[in-house]
């Protein structure tokens, strides 16, 4: 998974900067610019706090995975 992250991010901060200076080349306007929408965009891509696009890590391996699978947890008049 982080191998496609580290793959991504270039590729998003070539593909952001490129689009914008697409843009500013037919419309005119800050060159500065680029360059920022650019690393923000590749950041974002390859930091990805919200999980939305690289899944998050898998729920099974969290330590209280063994008991989401139980509806509730013996009593103590109960036998385990």
């Amino acid at each position: 998974m982080l191998l496609r992250r580290v793959v991504a991010a270039p590729m998003w901060f070539v593909a952001t900067l490129m689009m914008y200076e697409l843009v500013i080349y037919v419309t005119g306007g800050p060159h500065p610019l680029g360059p920022i929408l650019g690393v923000t965009a590749a950041f974002l891509v390859s930091a990805d706090p919200l999980h939305r696009i690289w899944p998050a890590q898998d729920k099974s391996q969290s330590p209280l995975s063994a008991l989401r699978g139980r509806d509730a947890l013996p009593s103590h008049t109960q036998s385990v």
